[in-house]
């Protein structure tokens, strides 16, 4: 995140400053941005700080409910990116058939792509961890 600030910091001064912009810069701000984003998704979820409800302790107290409720979010979550990084990583086979490149730095754009599947594919990871420890927290709970 340092390297896109100062990039983007050094691509204002010569725009503005020295009016001589360096357009790579925004090739490569746009990059590392992507690239933050979708691996910042991943670690949210590894991290269990995804955004979730908090109202469900409002309407119930009983814990195997919330549980239950949990896990179900969870397997839901996973199922979305499991989805959508299926869709990423054929956009990605996609990108790198047809061969487009940036425009200014000429790179590949599968580059940029690549992103969207890593983070989806990290966030599956992670979500099948989820699940499986919320469903052995649902099972282990049960038992009396």
């Amino acid at each position: 995140m340092a390297v896109l600030a100062v990039s983007m910091f050094t691509q204002v001064i010569l725009r503005y400053v020295f009016n001589n912009p360096f357009l790579g810069i925004e090739e490569t701000s746009i990059l590392l941005g992507v690239w933050i984003y979708f691996v910042g998704m991943a670690l949210s979820v590894r991290r269990r700080e995804s955004i979730h409800g908090g109202i469900l302790t409002l309407v119930t107290r009983n814990a195997t409910v919330i549980r239950a409720v949990r896990l179900t979010g969870s397997v839901i979550c996973l199922a979305a990116v499991f989805i959508f990084g299926w869709m990423a990583i054929e956009y990605v086979l996609f990108a790198f058939k047809v061969g487009k490149l940036s425009l200014y730095l000429g790179w590949p754009k599968s580059i940029w792509s690549l992103s969207m599947a890593t983070g989806f594919c990290a966030a599956f990871i992670y979500f099948m961890f989820q699940v499986h420890a919320e469903y052995l927290d649902l099972k282990n709970n049960n038992k009396v």
